[in-house]
């Protein structure tokens, strides 16, 4: 320890500045732990039932993801662009959609856990859920809500109110 730290007091010397964020150092160790912890359901699977059963798992479920993505994908963009012709908020299309995504890309990565995490996001509950979690996070996150909407035309600017009853932007 150089004579500088050593007259820091303690806390201070343990808040050094880091290139990653806080919330990437609480990734590491899931990203870290989590293909070990993949590998051994996949052995223990394999033990229990065979290899071929095994591998029969994964493609499937790999090819049930990208179908899920690719079809996923433009149903999002389908629901969206209806969406704004009604003049409702796509939020929650577009939350879904991303959902159904994660799910999509987690079924195509090889892993019985994740496999099983890609098929509850599939349930339509535990979407509202994760739906419920967001909102929660975001509210607090952000501390106010937008409640007015400002588009600039060619030579106009329109004001939009958003109204929570009927969840649509209103002129």
């Amino acid at each position: 320890m150089n004579a500088i730290a050593a007259n820091r007091p303690r806390n201070q010397m343990s808040r050094q500045t880091s290139c990653y964020p806080q919330s990437v150092k609480k990734l590491t160790p899931l990203f870290l732990l989590l293909p070990i912890v993949e590998m051994l359901a996949l052995v223990e699977f394999g033990r229990r039932t065979s290899a071929t059963w095994t591998l029969l798992v994964v493609l499937i479920t790999a090819i049930l993801g990208l179908r899920l993505i690719r079809r996923q994908g433009a149903q999002t963009l389908i629901k969206v662009q209806q969406d704004f012709r009604t003049g409702v908020l796509p939020a929650n299309s577009i939350v879904d959609g991303l959902l159904l995504s994660i799910a999509g890309l987690l079924l195509i990565i090889p892993g019985l856990l994740t496999d099983v995490v890609g098929c509850c996001i599939l349930s339509r509950r535990v979407r509202d859920l994760v739906k419920l979690y967001l909102v929660r996070f975001f509210t607090r996150l952000v501390g106010y809500r937008v409640t007015e909407m400002n588009t600039a035309g060619s030579s106009k600017t329109e004001t939009f109110r958003f109204d929570r009853e009927s969840n649509k932007w209103i002129p």
